[in-house]
């Protein structure tokens, strides 16, 4: 498991993409959809 905020290592690195949220394993994040700001704001609540 590696927790990380960086995007583009993560994509780089990682085969699947998980996200946590409230200390919990959510649901999987396509690598496609890593470069997309407007879907992974779907995903992390940050937007911008």
């Amino acid at each position: 498991m590696l927790v990380e905020q960086n995007l583009e290592f993560i994509a780089a690195v990682s085969q699947r993409v998980l996200v946590i949220k409230r200390g919990q394993l959510g649901e999987e994040i396509p690598r496609e959809h890593l470069g997309d700001l407007a879907i992974m704001s779907q995903y992390t609540g940050v937007h911008g």
